[in-house]
């Protein structure tokens, strides 16, 4: 677990969690004035986000990227944190890497294509 930047508290591996873009701290889901989508997945990385202190009006603000890259490197996240807790605690994380195209990368993407694209 690695410390909140805002609370010092630890989180769990599978809680929602936004980077701000501009200050780069992390803030929990339970933190944040605005409410995430329901298929906003742990982990997710496709998106841009500015915390109250760094957004414009002290409002938060969040956007996913557009466009089949944003996709992809949401998609190739989400597997790899899916294999590292499938072989979590016998293999350290830095240890886990390569996917099969076929067999891996394909049906991740198609069972998670709504919440990696945001319905688009």
């Amino acid at each position: 677990m690695s410390p909140h930047q805002r609370s010092g508290k630890p989180w769990p591996s599978d809680e929602r969690m936004l980077h701000c873009d501009k200050c780069l701290q992390w803030f929990a889901e339970g933190e944040l004035d605005m409410t995430l989508p329901k298929d906003f997945p742990p982990g997710c990385v496709n998106y841009e986000f500015l915390c109250a202190d760094c957004g414009e009006n002290g409002a938060e603000c969040l956007s996913r990227h557009d466009g089949i890259k944003g996709a992809l490197i949401a998609a190739l996240h989400g597997l790899h944190a899916k294999r590292i807790a499938e072989k979590a605690p016998a293999v350290p994380p830095e240890e886990v890497s390569y996917f099969d195209f076929r067999d891996e990368i394909i049906p991740y993407i198609e069972e998670n294509w709504a919440s990696i694209t945001g319905n688009r």
